[in-house]
């Protein structure tokens, strides 16, 4: 019963990989934090019915304790809290379900877990077949259920991941199998596998396979004189290899060959650059890093336009610039000790066996994510992080000279009800802990409804308790100053607008201060000073006054809402990611609106070189121009809109306006009757026709 029950907690963590979707679903933490504390009940509850603690492999298990300790602790320094709080739960997730399936202190049936692998296996290489067929380049599915998930199937490079995990335990197990029906079984397994691994188009997960499920396993088959033995089987696995390539090197528009000529292509995908810039960053915070999972938000400083990379595509790599030093050392000496079991594996191993074979291949596999991990991120992806680790535990478990303490419960300085006290206040810690994060997420839905329908108080309510929850969240407060803003937008009593336009500042600040290092928050805030200070200046303010704060005015320190401060949000953002077009945009047109076309131009050429098809922003571009007296430029660049869209009514209004200042009054009033007729909503323009007609009549 209670193996069945320690079988069923590791199985819903794979059972339910595909609803990782990172923050946006934080089901999966949930599900990976209960798991881990049901696995730590039943430890605890063995123990307490042995009356004393086993403990295996204390040292492994202590260095990868101070790791996961390290990541934890980084919560405290990390330049964005949620980021690391979120991710930082996974991890110590998945090291309770390690600590308690090394030191299960009954006997395990890995058998079953085996059987019940090769399952899943097998469902998920369908379905990676079916993609195949239905993508041939293996790419995401898009808007599928699937699409963006974490769990098997759908990048394919983390695709590529699990296959070299899991294969190498199949084909020990394909070569131990004593029955034929199930023998046959296993190599489709291995071949679909092979099939699969080839689809994803992973030269590093074909590098990382050749060198570990090819070249180590002979090597151990030469070892134990088993090359013989099994001579036919390996004869059918190198003959499906070959199959592989040749029925893949065949399918129309297959790249594998191309794919494996490029092997030795020194910039793949720009992973030069993007190690080169990441060791950069590092290199400003090289003890401690700047906290677990911020690599998206340090790293958009030097991305190229509309490209983003959440991974650093090196786990080491990435590692070290937001664990630093000490967080890389951690995890270093913890694979040093790993590696010197795997030695000591060998040399005591005098024979394997239908046992130890499949457990072999369980090494073999974890060898090969952590060589393909130099230039992927499969540690951060919880399915993958996962089964590595149940792969190692169960390997400890079987190694020959595991060591093994056992601490008596009683007789100890701590009483047992003590003792038994702490095993359940860890356990509900855990649950209440794995709980928060789909709560605040509920709320924080429930309030993204309400300002949808213009309940804003009900967003208010639901937004707050969400902040509650999750007070370290930056974005949380975000969207409670959005709400305040839009109250101010409406509220026509000026003392009550500006109670609300306080408080919306407060939380924008707030979210600021939690995530100085993101760009979004930043441009966020920046456009709440724009909406309102164009609010103010639709109302007859002076525009002047809010660009020159007047120091003699009474109560001038309570004025912050100016154009300057505004502009230093946008610009904040804009140094933090300085090659977003989006942002590039934003700041052309928020300085048109502001009066300064001239400051406008640089923006609008940047922005019209990167996506020259963009003819709303040449359109504003040519207003800006226009407002300039830069007449003739004006009209040319209008004219490129005209040629490719002859409906754009805004782009004709334009250019009757610069006929008119340029003298040609037939074409101006052409073009204004042409974008009267398209678009009669456009402001003004009754009273430029009206113009045009004046000027003909002189």
């Amino acid at each position: 019963m209670i193996n069945n029950l320690f079988l069923l907690f590791w199985g819903l963590v794979f059972l339910f990989i595909p609803f990782d979707r990172g923050p946006e679903t934080p089901l999966y933490n949930t599900i990976l934090l209960c798991s881990a504390s049901g696995l730590l009940g039943i430890y605890y509850y063995l123990c307490n019915k042995n009356k004393e603690y086993t403990i295996r492999n204390n040292i492994l298990i202590i260095i990868f304790a101070a790791f996961i300790f390290w990541i934890l602790l980084s919560n405290i320094w990390t330049i964005d809290a949620f980021a690391t709080d979120y991710k930082s739960l996974t991890y110590l997730a998945a090291f309770i379900l390690f600590f308690a399936t090394v030191n299960y202190p009954d006997r395990l049936d890995e058998s079953f877990i085996v059987k019940f692998i090769l399952v899943l296996f097998g469902i998920e290489m369908l379905i990676g077949i079916w993609q195949f067929f239905t993508e041939i380049n293996a790419n995401t599915i898009q808007g599928s259920f699937f699409a963006r998930s974490h769990g098997f199937f759908v990048w394919p490079n983390t695709f590529a991941g699990y296959i070299i995990l899991i294969w190498p335990m199949i084909f020990w197990k394909y070569l131990y199998s004593p029955k034929r029906k199930y023998e046959r079984i296993l190599f489709l397994l291995l071949f679909i596998g092979e099939w699969v691994l080839g689809t994803t188009y992973s030269r590093a997960g074909w590098l990382a396979f050749f060198l570990t499920s090819v070249v180590l396993n002979l090597y151990i088959l030469h070892r134990y004189q088993l090359i013989q033995t099994f001579a036919l089987k390996l004869k059918r696995v190198a003959l499906s290899m070959i199959l592989v390539i040749v029925g893949l090197s065949a399918i129309p528009g297959s790249q594998i060959i191309s794919r494996m000529g490029s092997l030795t292509d020194p910039d793949t995908f720009g992973r030069q650059r993007i190690w080169a810039q990441t060791f950069h960053l590092a290199k400003d915070h090289p003890w401690i890093g700047y906290g677990f999972r911020t690599f998206h938000i340090t790293n958009t400083q030097w991305l190229p336009p509309g490209i983003r990379f959440d991974f650093a595509h090196n786990d080491y790599l990435q590692y070290f610039e937001e664990l630093g030093i000490i967080g890389l050392g951690l995890f270093l000496i913890f694979l040093i000790f790993l590696a010197g079991k795997g030695f000591s594996w060998f040399r005591l191993h005098k024979q394997l066996d239908k046992i130890s074979a499949p457990v072999t291949g369980m090494g073999v596999g974890a060898l090969a994510v952590l060589i393909h991990t130099f230039v992927d991120y499969h540690l951060y992806i919880p399915g993958i992080l996962t089964l590595f680790l149940l792969f190692i535990a169960i390997f400890l478990r079987h190694h020959p000279n595991a060591s093994i303490q056992q601490i008596p419960i009683t007789g100890k300085v701590i009483a047992v009800p003590t003792q038994r006290l702490f095993q359940i206040i860890v356990l509900i810690t855990l649950v209440v802990f794995s709980v928060i994060q789909p709560l605040a997420q509920y709320f924080t839905q429930q309030g993204d409804r309400a300002v949808d329908a213009e309940d804003y108080y009900s967003a208010l309510k639901n937004y707050q308790i969400a902040t509650v929850l999750e007070s370290r969240r930056g974005e949380n407060y975000m969207h409670l100053g959005s709400v305040y803003s839009n109250q101010a937008i409406r509220e026509k009593d000026h003392l009550k607008k500006w109670i609300l336009l306080n408080s919306a500042e407060k939380e924008f600040e707030r979210s600021t201060e939690l995530g100085p290092l993101t760009w979004n928050y930043w441009q966020v805030r920046g456009e709440f000073y724009k909406r309102h200070l164009l609010q103010l200046v639709s109302s007859g303010f002076s525009l002047d006054k809010l660009t020159v704060l007047d120091t003699t005015m009474p109560g001038w320190r309570d004025m912050w809402l100016t154009v300057p401060k505004m502009n230093r949000f946008f610009n904040r953002a804009l140094e933090l990611y300085p090659n977003n077009p989006d942002l590039w945009i934003n700041r052309a047109e928020t300085w048109l609106q502001f009066e300064e076309p001239e400051s406008s131009l640089v923006w609008f050429k940047k922005f019209i070189k990167w996506d020259p098809r963009d003819l709303s922003a040449k359109v504003a571009f040519g207003d800006a121009l226009q407002q300039l007296g830069q007449y003739k430029q004006s009209l040319g660049n209008l004219k490129s809109v005209i040629k490719t869209d002859s409906t754009y009514g805004y782009a004709w209004y334009l250019m009757g306006r610069n006929y008119y200042y340029l003298g040609n009054q037939d074409s101006a009033f052409l073009s204004l009757q042409l974008a009267k007729r398209i678009n009669p909503e456009i402001t003004s323009i009754d009273s430029w026709i009206d113009s045009v007609n004046y000027s003909d009549d002189e």
